[in-house]
């Protein structure tokens, strides 16, 4: 049996429009099983911009964080998702400087987006997987049950928009550096578009 599984973030999707919470998948591709990690807008933001290599325009900490350790002359080799605690998820930077190694605390979610930013692999343990997975039957049943009061949600707050009204407000968010709204809208237009 594995003990070290490497993951691969597989999707990001908005599960709360009221208190902007994500759930981040991250995939075993070997076994079909997936971490969901429930997130914050602002690091959701974040994974997703850095992974469609749209980033914004100031830097956000991970990028300062990046040319920190850029001038402090390190790098972050990997990311290890070391325990899964009362519904936490616990997370380790395995930075290296020189050829010496040091570990680093982190969040889950902050430590994904960094490792997409360095290009470096994200790793759990099978006592992770065991006890915190979900398989890819329980996110489809979970997707469907959803669908029918989400499409009801997105007629509401589209309020008769089209998509080419939708994105012109979010090309104006991206500009003002309203990445929340900016956030909010993608969503909606994806979600659209999927309905379509």
């Amino acid at each position: 049996m594995r003990d070290k599984i490497e993951l691969q973030v597989a999707d990001t999707e908005l599960i709360s429009q009221s208190s902007y919470s994500y759930i981040l998948l991250l995939e075993d591709r070997l076994s079909e099983r997936y971490l969901p990690v429930v997130i914050g807008d602002f690091e959701a933001t974040a994974i997703i911009s850095y992974r469609e290599n749209y980033p914004p325009k100031r830097p956000l900490p991970y990028q300062l964080f990046k040319n920190l350790s850029e001038k402090m002359d390190f790098t972050i080799h990997e990311i290890i998702i070391d325990r899964f605690k009362e519904g936490v998820f616990y997370s380790i930077l395995v930075c290296e400087s020189n050829g010496e190694f040091f570990n680093l605390d982190s969040r889950t979610s902050d430590a994904v987006a960094l490792s997409i930013l360095y290009g470096c692999p994200i790793f759990t343990h099978e006592s992770v997987m065991a006890e915190a997975a979900i398989s890819k039957s329980e996110i489809e049943a979970a997707d469907a049950g959803m669908e029918e009061t989400e499409h009801a949600e997105e007629t509401e707050e589209s309020d008769g928009l089209t998509i080419e009204d939708l994105q012109i407000s979010l090309d104006n968010a991206v500009l003002e550096e309203d990445y929340d709204e900016a956030s909010r809208l993608r969503d909606l237009i994806n979600k659209l578009k999927h309905n379509k």
